[in-house]
């Protein structure tokens, strides 16, 4: 059942702002922490995914969790049908959209018990009245956020072209939340990049990504293909 919006907070366009309720009790009031996970494409041939989303979460400390999916397999189809069919960029970049709709469906399933939400203006109403300790983990359709949201945010626009990935997208995502972390699930780290600028001169993440950070969120990149599972923190 969603939270009563009496009791949510203020809710102000684009995005999520916490203020006292009547009682005026500061608990009551205070900004929960939000971390956007970003379950990157290439991970779904794992046949295990699941357990290793589980047993990493299970390591982290309790916070909100907005998980949002990579296209995979399902993107580098649109990818080819862009070349072979002269696809314009505009077109694509939609196709690939529709696409990660079916991945984070994929993604609500193998994450359950979880939260489907395909509604910015929902996913607001949830975070603003969630409670850390029992919430379960949001999966988060982000088509309809970048259909009607996300040209009307502060900032530089996605580009409609695989320039932007979706690191790029989820990167917005967590721009629009306020996140204090935004996590990318990775298949591999290079050991060479230092911060979000360098890492796309190496291709760990698109070139329009270092532009969508929003400090002071925090940037941490783990991969979870590997079983010691490491990761780096990226500061800017």
């Amino acid at each position: 059942m969603p939270p009563d919006r009496r009791e949510a907070g203020h809710l102000e366009a684009g995005h999520l702002n916490a203020t006292p309720n009547r009682s005026g009790s500061l608990l009551e009031s205070m900004r929960r922490p939000i971390r956007v996970i970003k379950v990157g494409g290439s991970l779904f041939d794992l046949p295990d995914l699941r357990q290793r989303v589980a047993e990493w979460r299970s390591r982290q400390q309790t916070e909100l969790d907005v998980f949002v999916a990579g296209g995979g397999s399902a993107a580098d189809v649109v990818s080819q049908w862009q070349a072979r069919f002269a696809l314009s960029d505009e077109a694509s970049h939609w196709l690939c959209v529709d696409a990660m709709s079916v991945t984070v469906r994929l993604l609500a399933e193998l994450l359950e018990p979880s939260v489907l939400v395909t509604e910015a203006s929902d996913l607001q109403t949830r975070l603003s009245g969630g409670r850390v300790d029992s919430s379960p983990p949001v999966v988060f359709d982000a088509a309809q956020f970048l259909r009607a949201v996300e040209p009307t945010l502060a900032g530089e626009r996605l580009p409609h072209s695989f320039e932007a990935t979706s690191d790029s997208i989820a990167a917005r995502v967590a721009g629009w939340l306020e996140a204090d972390e935004l996590v990318l699930l990775k298949s591999t780290l290079l050991d060479c990049p230092r911060n979000a600028v360098a890492g796309a001169e190496f291709g760990l993440v698109d070139r329009h990504f270092p532009r969508q950070i929003r400090l002071p969120c925090r940037v941490r990149l783990v991969d979870i293909r590997k079983e010691s599972v490491p990761e780096m923190s990226w500061t800017g």
